[in-house]
């Protein structure tokens, strides 16, 4: 009599065990796209601008997005970066720096120009 009993317990169990199981399993394929997201290297970056130059990092070395960005402006003149679009929202002026860190890779252009009959000296790097 007592095992039709047992049985039935070990019954009850089976969602629990399905609920934990499927809960497992959907926190390991997060960790698995966090793991897919980590930076697997650093590019250099030494460009001479002296109109408008574009780097496209998904056709170009590393072929990838980069997570953050890093740029020095050793001069002479001001230079007007773009993040995966043309228009610059900030001056970089010589001497200064600017850090872009996305936390997620979703850095693809890079867009440098400066004022006509002028040129700028640009360096720094990217993590890929």
């Amino acid at each position: 009599m007592s095992e039709p009993r047992e049985q039935q317990k070990r019954l009850e169990g089976v969602p629990l065990q399905i609920a934990l199981l499927d809960e497992i399993a959907e926190r390991l394929s997060r960790i698995e796209e966090k793991v897919r997201q980590v930076p697997k290297g650093v590019l250099p970056i030494i460009v001479e601008v002296k109109d408008l130059c574009i780097l496209n990092f998904l056709t170009n070395d590393p072929f990838s997005r980069l997570f953050s960005l890093t740029l020095y402006n050793d001069g002479p003149d001001p230079v007007y970066p773009g993040i995966n679009i043309a228009q610059s929202v900030t001056m970089l002026k010589p001497g200064e720096d600017l850090r872009i860190d996305l936390e997620y890779p979703g850095i693809e252009r890079l867009y440098l120009s400066v004022a006509r009959g002028k040129r700028a000296l640009i360096r720094g790097f990217g993590v890929y």
